[in-house]
């Protein structure tokens, strides 16, 4: 087994802190320590990680009626994307953004944000990821994917995961390898 270095440790702790907050209804400590979890994942450069953290910072500052720091955390998001040439993530990204938006009843926020990504996309018409050869992963078809990541205790979304393995995906939030279920 691989050693965790301290600060993988710790930010496997505020990970599943923050989840433990979202699931009591405490959306604003959740959102301050997803904050702080996605800021710490950019400066470091964890560019695949960091999105999704702001992304869940969103959904908690928009939980806590707070729709003004639940959308500038989308945009950091949505902006990391884009600066990432993950141009087809952006893409799916912002329209379940826009659908949240308008689940709290922010409707010009929904709105702006939909301007915003048009024009974004507007000047990339091939949307699929950058394609690394080798990383084509040929899944098996009955396995089954755990609810949540055993590491860090996040949401496993089967539709937005990626597989290393025939048998395993990453984790989106913490990057930990996840088996199927048998």
């Amino acid at each position: 087994m691989r050693m965790r270095r301290p600060i993988q440790n710790r930010a496997f702790r505020a990970l599943k802190y923050a989840k433990s907050m979202l699931d009591k209804g405490n959306y604003k400590e959740a959102a301050e320590t997803y904050e702080k979890i996605a800021d710490g994942a950019e400066k470091r450069g964890m560019f695949k990680q960091a999105p999704n953290l702001y992304f869940e910072a969103a959904k908690a500052r928009l939980s806590a009626s707070q729709p003004d720091e639940g959308f500038r955390n989308i945009k950091k998001g949505l902006q990391i994307l884009e600066d990432t040439n993950r141009f087809g993530t952006l893409r799916k990204a912002g329209q379940i953004s826009i659908s949240e938006l308008k689940r709290f009843n922010q409707e010009e926020k929904a709105n702006e944000l939909q301007l915003w990504l048009d024009k974004k996309l507007a000047d990339h018409p091939q949307l699929e990821e950058t394609f690394k050869p080798g990383t084509a992963i040929r899944r098996d078809s009955n396995a089954k994917l755990p609810s949540n990541c055993l590491n860090c205790g996040a949401s496993i979304h089967p539709n937005d995961v990626e597989w290393v393995s025939p048998n395993s995906i990453e984790c989106s939030y913490c990057g930990s390898v996840i088996s199927t279920i048998n």
